[in-house]
């Protein structure tokens, strides 16, 4: 069996690089998130909080939202580099296959 070495320092540098744009595409306008992020501004603009109840329901709600971006980002960043190390194996057998 072939030894590969894995660079998962250098995969988690691109992660960090493309996390980002995970979070971005997650609160994007087409996403259920989009439309919470547009009633936040709404909030913001208007001025519609008027008491501490308001204010720690819509709290709750961004804290929720947020963990469910975090748990979809991870397991995305997850499965890239599942991905990445299948990819990694598929080409060692590949190459494997070739030398017979």
């Amino acid at each position: 069996m072939s030894n590969t070495n894995v660079d998962y320092n250098k995969r988690l540098e691109v992660f960090k690089e493309i996390y980002p744009q995970i979070l971005e595409m997650s609160l994007a306008e087409k996403s259920p998130f989009g439309e919470f992020k547009k009633l936040l501004e709404q909030f913001g603009n208007d001025n519609i909080i008027r008491n501490d109840t308001q204010f720690q329901s819509l709290a709750q709600a961004l804290v929720s939202v947020g963990q469910t971006i975090v748990a979809q980002s991870q397991n995305t960043a997850l499965q890239m580099i599942l991905g990445g190390d299948e990819n990694i194996v598929n080409q060692a057998n590949i190459n494997l296959t070739n030398a017979r």
